[in-house]
């Protein structure tokens, strides 16, 4: 059945989902490689536009005394050889059963690095040990001697007799005899060298340390054709009829790729992404490069690359922070085996990425052109087909962040059945987690209960059958905002109604009130309290505020607000009308103007104390004896601060309570007039301030 054939798939879906009568639900959208490619697939593949179809049929067999397998070569239709990752094994698969060939007891005999399957017998090679061994077809093992390296890498037939061997510290091209005698040896300017193909006579390799590419003719010298720079490693190489394809794995930088021919062929700038290169007469064979005309820096992570018959080279596609194990050939470019996930992913010579592979090991070790893979990560060996004959694909689990309730399911497809499950953990179990529930045919609201992880499965069958995108509407029942504090502070200034108190942005984040509270900055107290409260959404609704006082001991509140409330984080208060006291203030906040109906939900927090004091300090009881000015300073409501004197029209002097520390609203003051420098007739002026800055002033003439 098709879905959505016609329309464009926003455009339809809108026309599809009926408009919510509560909150605005929220969509999970599968479309598009990146979102599809988290997905598993399972007899389906993900081409370069995004499409997932029916694809490879993957069977296999897992080992279970062995913790990888590193190396294959391929015997028959029906049987494999393969090496362990540990151990130092080598097997033989026929069928569906495995069979140990050999197995070493040597300390340095761990991974078998390298296989080869020629005259009719296997070769082996073994690391840290550097060793290599032939094992005949009736089990007898024959070291080849004077391999001096510690790697080997790669082993490759020889079609004029014997085999070309590839090693590593030092990097080397040796070539074997069919008997197992070393015949010749050629030392490469790298630490390793990674890989061997055949172009015609010549013979291609591959290096790390630094990574290169180099050709090795028949006869003359050897030419590097490629230079990937030296925190880049060069693994496998892939000769076709129009060129070579290079799998870099960037290392830690990524590289750069500059052209590197021999001093007789005309020095080459690198092309771009798809374009071919161009003469550069002015640079050495090897010899300094002008940076500008001829560097081309490699993406990030790894890359695949393409060397044309002319001695240029362009970069075929980028292909992130993972590293490429292996690559053979395939019908529109190249198979990759890759690091994540357990991934063969087919870059075509346009650069067009397909996932055709997917398993559940950690990664893919080895590949054969003829469909057998090995895997590194849990020892199986699998035989990939066409014409799957399950093609389903199951998506990424999504975290809706909350329980929620799955609404209408829609996709874009043919021939596809769709399902969907919840659950409560990231991780799948069938103790957290549904079954699946099938999603009606047109699309439609799946019968599966609330959430608050999401995952779905498409099956897909008959022909033209393909799934383009999913979206999954849920929604998140509404939570109630959450009050963290009300703070008081008195201006300082006339209030200008500050802007950064209104929610321009409705973010699930904590909105704080000291942003609006930090303006109150001024030399003067205007009576006015600015009240600004810390509240959170978590459905990052709109809230309103109302607020509300009362003296502490009251019954009723009095509303600071007005019956619709305020979206602002802040009130201020007036208090310079009410009358001394203790107060608290409550703040309700709400979302019910973003909610249907009896959906609006609300929480409240009520302040701690909070003085009001609008009456200046008393001076009384205001006398002059036995040489000592005396009174006393109250305060109804505030303690007092501070306490000056001034002589006539001198300065202000501050004076100390009679216990020597002004700390109460209640304070009694004697000094000597001494003290205060009176030495003829004159006035002397009090003056006491309160802690909110209010002033009480008195006077008292002195005779003498």
């Amino acid at each position: 059945m098709r879905i959505l054939s016609s329309l464009s798939f926003v455009t339809a879906l809108c026309l599809m989902v009926p408009f919510a009568e509560s909150r605005v639900s929220e969509v999970f959208l599968f479309e598009g490689v990146q979102p599809l490619a988290g997905g598993r697939f399972d007899g389906t593949t993900l081409n370069a536009d995004g499409v997932i179809v029916p694809g490879l049929q993957v069977n296999g067999v897992a080992y279970d005394d062995a913790k990888g397998f590193a190396s294959m070569a391929v015997a028959s239709k029906q049987s494999v050889y393969v090496g362990s990752s540990s151990g130092g094994e080598v097997l033989l698969f026929d069928g569906a059963k495995y069979r140990s060939i050999y197995k070493s007891d040597a300390e340095k005999d761990k991974r078998v690095t390298a296989l080869a399957y020629y005259d009719s017998k296997v070769w082996a090679a073994f690391a840290p040990s550097g060793r290599l061994v032939r094992i005949d077809a009736d089990g007898k093992v024959t070291d080849v001697e004077d391999i001096k390296a510690s790697y080997v890498w790669s082993i490759l037939p020889d079609p004029r007799g014997g085999l070309r061997v590839a090693t590593g510290a030092p990097g080397q091209v040796l070539h074997i005899t069919k008997d197992g005698g070393v015949k010749s040896r050629s030392e490469v300017e790298a630490e390793h060298v990674t890989d061997l193909k055949w172009q015609g006579d010549s013979l291609v390799l591959s290096t790390a340390m630094p990574g290169r590419v180099f050709l090795k003719p028949n006869k003359g010298e050897d030419r590097v054709l490629f230079d990937a720079g030296f925190s880049a490693e060069i693994h496998r190489l892939q000769v076709n009829n129009d060129g070579i394809y290079v799998a870099v794995n960037g290392g830690k930088t990524g590289g750069g790729a500059v052209p590197a021919a021999s001093n007789k062929e005309k020095p080459r700038t690198p092309a771009n992404a798809s374009g071919a290169s161009k003469p550069n007469p002015g640079a050495g064979a090897f010899g300094r490069l002008d940076a500008e005309s001829t560097l081309q820096k490699a993406p990030s992570g790894a890359s695949l690359w393409h060397l044309d018959s002319e001695g240029g080279f362009r970069l075929v596609a980028g292909l992130g922070k993972q590293v490429i194990l292996d690559m053979v050939d395939s019908e529109a470019g190249v198979l990759l085996a890759l690091s994540k996930g357990g991934r063969v992913a087919e870059v075509t010579s346009r650069g067009e990425v397909s996932i055709v592979v997917d398993v559940p090991q950690a990664n893919i070790a080895s590949l054969h052109k003829d469909g057998w893979l090995v895997t590194g990560g849990g020892a199986s060996v699998q035989r990939f087909r066409k014409d799957a004959a399950r093609a389903v694909y199951l998506s990424s689990v999504r975290d809706a962040g909350g329980v929620v309730r799955i609404g209408h399911v829609d996709w874009h497809g043919e021939s596809v059945r769709l399902e969907v499950r919840t659950g409560s953990t990231y991780d799948v179990s069938k103790a957290n987690w549904t079954a699946f529930a099938k999603v009606p045919e047109l699309g439609g609201v799946p019968r599966v209960k609330e959430g608050r992880f999401v995952q779905f499965r498409a099956v897909l069958g008959g022909a033209n059958t393909h799934l383009r995108a999913v979206r999954v509407s849920y929604q998140a029942p509404n939570i109630a905002p959450t009050l963290y504090g009300v703070q008081v502070v008195d201006r300082k200034a006339k209030s200008t109604g500050n802007k950064q108190g209104v929610q321009k942005k409705r973010l699930r984040t904590l909105r704080k009130a000291s942003k609006v509270l930090s303006s109150a900055k001024a030399k003067f107290y205007t009576g006015i309290k600015r009240i600004g409260f810390d509240v959170q959404d978590r459905n990052g609704d709109f809230l309103v505020f109302h607020v509300s006082v009362r003296r502490i001991g009251d019954r009723f509140w009095v509303p600071l607000t007005r019956d619709a409330g305020t979206p602002l984080l802040f009130v201020d208060w007036n208090a310079a009308e009410w009358p001394d006291g203790d107060y608290e203030v409550k703040v309700r906040a709400t979302d019910a103007h973003e909610n249907a109906p009896g959906d609006g939900l609300s929480a409240e927090l009520v302040s701690g104390p909070i003085r009001v004091d609008n009456s200046p300090p008393v001076i009384g009881e205001l006398s002059l004896r036995a040489g000592k000015l005396r009174f006393r300073v109250k305060d109804a409501a505030s303690r007092i601060r501070s306490v000056r004197v001034a002589v006539g029209n001198g300065a202000w002097q501050t004076v100390s309570s009679n216990d020597g520390m002004i700390d109460s609203s209640d304070e009694f003051f004697a000094v000597d007039l001494s003290q205060l420098g009176v030495q003829s007739s004159t006035i002397l002026r009090v003056q006491a301030q309160d802690s909110f800055g209010h002033l009480g002033r008195a006077g008292i003439e002195v005779r003498r």
